[in-house]
């Protein structure tokens, strides 16, 4: 398996991101250029500081995620929205899911762990 299809498989297997540290450990020291050829080939990859459960850094690092690009269909915009109103709604939803995303990492570990126990119980899930 060459480098760039260790860096395609990391991405694609690991949905909350993949760490710099992790492809170093993998002995792939030029992912940058590897996740920059991805980019170019129309791969959607968000780089942010990573945040992963159980990685304590000392200094900076990055962790990058793929994502697939969301298709706007005609189910989607049921009425007709033009390109700009649809982009609002498409932002405002994005602004919503980040504030969750944010208050999300406020909570500890188990804090975390209890809200989903309480969610399960709520759903009458064990």
């Amino acid at each position: 398996m060459t480098q760039i299809e260790q860096v395609r498989a990391l991405l694609l297997n690991n949905p909350n991101g993949v760490c710099s540290t992790t492809f170093l450990k993998h002995n792939i020291p030029r992912f940058g250029h590897h996740i920059w050829t991805l980019r170019n080939s129309k791969w959607h990859i968000d780089t942010s500081t990573c945040n992963l459960e159980g990685h304590i850094h000392k200094d900076k690092q990055y962790k990058y995620t793929w994502y697939e690009p969301i298709v706007i269909t005609k189910e989607d915009n049921p009425h007709n929205l033009d390109n700009e109103a649809l982009q609002i709604e498409k932002d405002i939803d994005n602004a919503e899911q980040e504030d969750m995303n944010k208050e999300w990492e406020q909570y500890s570990r188990e804090d975390k762990k209890a809200k989903i126990k309480e969610m399960m119980r709520e759903a009458g899930i064990k």
